[in-house]
């Protein structure tokens, strides 16, 4: 890299910062690349150097945070291991709220719930065949998959009123129930 290219280098999580902090109190489509990047102090032209459009942004902003959340996850093999993992993302979603708030606003991303969905179940539901052609098996793996992502949205719409490791274990125990639903 040139020292010319180090010199226009935009640090992308400034302007992710800078789209949450407008994305918290407007909407998606008056958010405009000129705000982001008066938001972040940067230069438009900065901006198009790194990225082509706020979509991308928008984008590289959801992989961050979904990035970190991966790292909570450890191949859980008991139920403690379990707990430890669901307890490191419920923190982690709780040290982020700010920018989890925004990406949960009804209808604002559609594409980070099927982001979620890939790491929900790669790391929690990997005890459901999800190849097998059974209709409950199927439901049922919805019906965990989006409870538990509504509970988390609701408890980040009460500003995360319950504490870290006793709303990992009302997740566990809702997701338990509706897996015994399936093996039994």
């Amino acid at each position: 890299m040139t020292l010319s290219e180090k010199e226009i280098c935009v640090d992308k999580r400034l302007l992710c910062e800078a789209f949450f902090e407008l994305a918290q109190d407007e909407d998606l489509e008056s958010i405009s690349i000129q705000k982001v990047c008066m938001q972040a102090d940067v230069k438009r032209g900065e901006f198009y150097d790194t990225y082509g459009n706020l979509d991308s942004l928008i984008e590289d902003c959801e992989d961050f945070l979904l990035a970190e959340m991966r790292q909570c996850y450890d191949v859980p093999e008991t139920i403690g291991d379990s707990l430890r993992n669901v307890i490191a993302v419920i923190a982690h979603i709780r040290e982020r709220k700010f920018y989890y708030k925004v990406l949960f606003k009804p209808g604002i991303l559609e594409n980070f719930k099927y982001k979620l969905e890939e790491i929900y179940t790669d790391n929690v539901l990997k005890r459901i065949d999800f190849n097998d052609k059974n209709p409950q098996t199927y439901y049922t793996k919805i019906f965990i998959m989006y409870g538990t992502l509504q509970v988390i949205v609701k408890w980040l719409e009460n500003d995360c009123d319950i504490p870290d490791e006793e709303f990992a274990d009302l997740i566990l125990e809702m997701q338990r129930r509706g897996l015994r639903y399936v093996e039994d």
